[in-house]
């Protein structure tokens, strides 16, 4: 069984997610394996973020221009897909 993840290898395993490693309860959520284990990491090493750190550290900013880049690049291409 993989830690992480509410599919694949981890499916009908639901009665025990949480119980011996409480990390195990994010599964719960129905997240893929790694949208479970980066939650996950941000509490295990202390992570801590907030709309204030993240706007005024200007991630905000780069994450909505990256957005915005991928989008035009979806529009040139017109593949319907978006090009990282």
């Amino acid at each position: 069984m993989d830690h992480f993840g509410s599919d694949k290898h981890n499916a009908g395993t639901e009665s025990v997610w949480g119980k011996a490693d409480p990390g195990t309860a994010i599964n719960k959520l129905n997240l893929g394996a790694l949208e479970g284990q980066n939650i996950e990491g941000l509490k295990t090493h202390r992570m801590f973020y907030s709309k204030e750190i993240i706007t005024n550290a200007g991630y905000k900013k780069c994450l909505m221009m990256h957005f915005l880049t991928c989008l035009k690049m979806k529009d040139i291409q017109g593949k319907g897909q978006v090009l990282l």
